[in-house]
């Protein structure tokens, strides 16, 4: 009586063990059935077909492409023993090999794969951003995101837009000491405005680095920003849009527009002295 229940315990440990070796041989990579296989060439050492096939409760004829893969991994083999072609399986610590083997398959092709990847994240991602509190999220992102700025357009629109809020934003700009340098179209309106911002601190006039275009330039209703690898495009002619664009592609290109901007307004700066 002892003996048979220790050997109902003994096949009952070996029953759990099995069932965690399937199921972490099925997260490395194997199928259902190639575990299952494996496994009980594991425990049978050297066993025939038909034996691996009862063992691991698997059909016998479709077995055969289940060790045929098996053989292609490395895990079992296949030899002669008293004229009776047995499976053998190699020992465990071949996947350590089969590890290695597969990392340096990766690292062979990272290169190409990293390339595949910029490649793709190349493309820019658009969002579009409507009415005040469209504007407000887009805003907000530029707070929490940005280190410098570059604004270029026509204040007065902007200002309107969100008229309150603009001002809390400015303040909040300030006080993350985040650099700004813009281009506007020289309203009264506009000098006016960033005179008074300059004017309010030390900090906020070091901050900030303005240069204005003649009210000749068709900048109506419009603006942009420049911030990190994205550029935002405002439009308030009939209702406040924000286009957001995330491209290091565009973004350079639109820092270089904007370059090109600031070097054309520089004799207008002294109407902001």
């Amino acid at each position: 009586m002892f003996l048979k229940k220790r050997f109902n315990d003994i096949l009952s440990l070996n029953n759990a063990m099995n069932e965690k070796i399937i199921k972490n041989l099925i997260k490395y990579g194997l199928s259902d059935s190639e575990a299952k296989a494996y496994a009980s060439a594991l425990t049978l050492e050297n066993a025939p077909v038909d034996k691996l096939a009862k063992h691991s409760g698997l059909n016998r004829t479709s077995l055969y492409p289940i060790l045929e893969r098996l053989f292609s991994l490395g895990l079992v083999s296949q030899v002669k023993k008293k004229g009776k072609t047995v499976i053998k399986s190699v020992p465990p610590e071949k996947f350590f090999d089969l590890l290695d083997e597969k990392r340096e398959a990766v690292e062979d092709i990272l290169p190409d794969m990293k390339s595949l990847f910029d490649i793709s994240r190349g493309r820019p991602d658009v969002s579009f951003y409507e009415g005040r509190e469209g504007l407000k999220t887009v805003m907000n992102s530029v707070l929490t995101e940005a280190k410098e700025i570059y604004v270029f357009g026509e204040a007065d629109s902007f200002i309107k837009a969100i008229p309150e809020w603009t001002e809390n934003y400015v303040k909040k700009r300030i006080d993350k000491k985040i650099k700004v340098k813009m281009i506007l179209k020289a309203s009264p309106f506009a000098v006016r405005t960033i005179k008074q911002v300059r004017g309010s601190s030390a900090t906020a006039n070091s901050l900030i680095k303005v240069r204005v275009l003649p009210p000749a330039y068709k900048i109506d209703y419009s603006a942009f920003d420049i911030f990190n690898n994205k550029v935002v495009l405002y439009s308030f002619e009939k209702q406040n849009n924000a286009t957001v664009i995330e491209s290091n592609i565009i973004s350079n290109m639109m820092r270089t527009v904007f370059d090109i901007l600031w070097e054309a307004a520089e004799k207008y700066k002294s109407l902001l002295e």
